[in-house]
This record gives structure tokens, sequence and C-alpha cells, in this order.
């Protein structure tokens, strides 16, 4: 009986709580967004923002003089006889030559190497965001447009198919179609599928649930960078290429390898001081410890970092050649794509839609073919995927103009 009393109570705390707040449908994602709140999660750039972190420490570490050595003995340890001699020296080696300055430029030119790769992954992640965000809203729409078109050829076919009882179309006419939109029905199918993917693969990207992107990408229209204040920024950007920002640092780093190998030819100097004591006499000790270069002049180690700087300077020159190259072809193909993607709804949409239009209206009256009817739906939906497409490729070539140029993808 003690169990009524408490499932009442229960009954009466569920009536008189509050109903929960209903979840607040998510707002739309730019593409914009997309990329920043991918590179924000990226673990790429945060491996590489931490490869940078632990050069930048290291280049502000590095020492002033080398580590100096003990030298700690003792003589006459016998249990009888002269009494025991102790020596303890210790050695301070000297540089000489520059060998600090180069050890400390190569810790810098580490850094840059590393900042350089910290671009290059910012840029390679902010593409993938980019391919992955326009290749859902290509299957989507693609898919779409196949749904539609298929459920258009599903009402046709229902519609013959009165008229094949009638005995006013021939069966094969239906079957074709039927074909047909059992065909469109599959490529929506496969569009589905690709869209599914795509937008899993952009949930991994910005840490989300492919779950919670469905309905809020925006189709982008991101036109390419205006043409007149293009020329002056071109050398700005091939520098600032991160591959070619790369190549100087690692040409830099080659440098100073040189640099400190040459150095090295130049032997260091020891300095030692210390205490001895001999037969019961205490007395101090102080020399100069030198290398003598007679043999080993680090001419091997020379000549391997004079080979590669020569192979430096080459790899700077082809980086900066491919990525002028790059970055003017994809400015052209960024301009090129965008006018001829703002004309498609006038050259290919709007004149497949006038054929299919036709024709559907062609076969309905009994006056045209059904090899006619399945030839203008399919041109129909093959323009609208050659829309998509070259709407994709503009805004892509747009996006990598803009990150070549160094500038944001607008939000």
């Amino acid at each position: 009986m003690r169990s009524v009393p408490r499932a009442l109570a229960g009954v009466a705390l569920v009536l008189f709580l509050p109903a929960p707040t209903p979840a607040q449908p998510l707002g739309p994602l730019t593409l914009g967004e997309a990329v920043a709140r991918g590179l924000a999660h990226s673990p790429l750039r945060q491996a590489a923002a931490a490869r940078v972190e632990g050069a930048d420490t290291a280049a502000r570490l590095v020492p002033a003089l080398p580590n100096p050595v003990l030298d700690l003995r003792g003589e006459n340890l016998a249990t009888e006889g002269p009494p025991i001699d102790v020596f303890a020296v210790l050695t301070q080696p000297i540089e000489i030559g520059g060998k600090r300055g180069a050890r400390q430029a190569i810790a810098s030119a580490e850094r840059d190497v590393s900042a350089a790769d910290l671009d290059a992954v910012t840029r390679r992640v902010a593409l993938d965001i980019t391919e992955a965000y326009l290749r859902v809203i290509r299957a989507e729409a693609l898919s779409n447009a196949l749904a539609t078109q298929r459920a258009d050829l599903t009402g046709i076919v229902a519609a013959l198919r009165r008229r094949l009882e009638e005995g006013v179309v021939a069966e094969a006419d239906v079957r074709k179609l039927e074909t047909e939109a059992n065909r469109v029905g599959i490529d929506a199918l496969r569009a589905r599928l690709e869209a599914d993917r795509a937008a899993a693969v952009l949930g991994v990207l910005l840490g989300e649930e492919p779950t919670a992107l469905a309905g809020r990408l925006v189709v982008p229209e991101l036109p390419p960078p205006d043409a007149p204040d293009l020329e002056p920024r071109l050398d700005a950007a091939v520098e600032a290429d991160p591959v070619v920002a790369g190549a100087r640092a690692r040409h830099a780093h080659a440098l100073t390898s040189a640099r400190l190998e040459r150095a090295r030819s130049v032997p260091d100097v020891g300095v030692s001081g210390g205490y001895k004591r001999t037969s019961d006499y205490d007395t101090g000790v102080l020399g100069v410890v030198l290398a003598l270069p007679l043999f080993d002049r680090n001419l091997g180690a020379v000549a391997r970092a004079d080979a590669a700087v020569r192979a430096a300077d080459l790899d700077l020159a082809v980086a900066r050649a491919v990525a002028r190259a790059a970055l003017v072809a994809d400015v052209s193909a960024a301009r090129q794509l965008a006018a001829r993607a703002s004309e498609t709804r006038r050259d290919l949409i709007e004149p497949a839609e006038i054929v299919r239009t036709a024709a559907r209206s062609a076969y309905s009256e009994g006056g045209g073919s059904v090899l006619g009817l399945v030839d203008a739906e399919r041109v129909f939906i093959e323009a609208q995927r050659t829309a998509l497409d070259l709407h994709v490729d503009a805004v892509l070539a747009a996006v990598r103009t803009r990150l070549a140029l160094g500038e944001e993808i607008p939000r």
C-alpha cells in the first residue's frame, strides 16, 4: 500500500512539471561559416599549430653555450702507498666561428618551416571543407531534381496505362517510359546516397553530426575577385603561397646549415680550471683544450650542405613558377566559369525546359513519339546536371583564388 502514495506523487510531479522546451531549429550554415568552424575544429590544423608552438619555443631556448664537462678523478687508490691524488677539473667549451649564431638561425628557419606548413594545412583544410560543402549541395539538388522528374514520369506512365487499357497506345511505349522512370529513380537514389556520404564527410570536418547539417547549407554565390586590383597583388600572393613560403624557409634553413658546417671546420676552444691535490698538496689547474684540425676539416659535411643549398635554390624557383602559373590559371578559370555559370539558365535550363514541355504536350495529344519524350526528359536533366556542375566549379575556383590572394571566404 505504501507504493500507492508514491505513484500518486509521481503522477502529480509529472503533471505540474513544466513542459520541455522544444529544440530550436538550427539556422542556415553558409560556406564561410562552415570553413571558419572547420578550421577551428580541425585536428590536422591543431597538430600543425602545436608544431609551430614547439618550434617557436625551441628557437627561444637555443643555449648560449655548450654544456661544460666535469672531469673528477682519483689516483693512488691502493690501501698502502702514496697518498691519494684528487683531480677536479671543469672544462667549458667556447664556440668560435659564429656557431651559436648559426644555431639560432637554424632554429628560426625551422620555426618558419613549421609556420609555412601550418598555412599549407590551413588552406588544404579550407579547400577540403569547401569541396565537401559543395558536393552536398550538388548531390542534394540533383537528387531533388531527379526525384521530381521521376514523379512526373510516374504520373505520365499511370496515364499511359489507362490509355493502354483502352487500346489507344502500344504496350512497348508504356514499357519504354516505365524503364526511363525506373532509371531516373535509380539515379535519384545514387544522388541521395552521394549527398549522405558528402554530408558525413562534411560532418567529420566540422565536428558535427551529419543530421545536424540537413537543410542548412546555403547555395553560395561567390564571384571571383575584381580584375583591376589583381595584377599588383600577384607577386605578394605568390610569395605568400604556403608552398613558396615553405620552400623559402627551407632555403634559409639550408643556407644556415651550410654556414654552421663551415663554422664547424674551425675547432672550438675549451677553457679548463679546477682543483688538484697531489701528495697532500692542494693546487689549482688552469688550461686550454684545442682540437687540432689535421685530418678532419668537416669538408664532407660542407659539401653536402652546399649541395642542399643548390637544391633549395631550384626548389624555391620551381615553387614560385608553379604558384604563379596556378594562380593566373585559377583567376582566369574563376572569371570564365562565373561568367558562363550566370548564363546557364538562359542557355541550358530554359531551352531544355521548352523542349521537354513541348515533347510532353505532343505525346499527350498523340502527335509525338515516346522516344522523343524520353530524349527530351534526358536533355532536361542533363542540362540541370551541367548547370549544377558549372556552378560548383565556379564557386570552387573563386574560393581557391580568394585563398591564394589571402582573402577570407565571406560568411
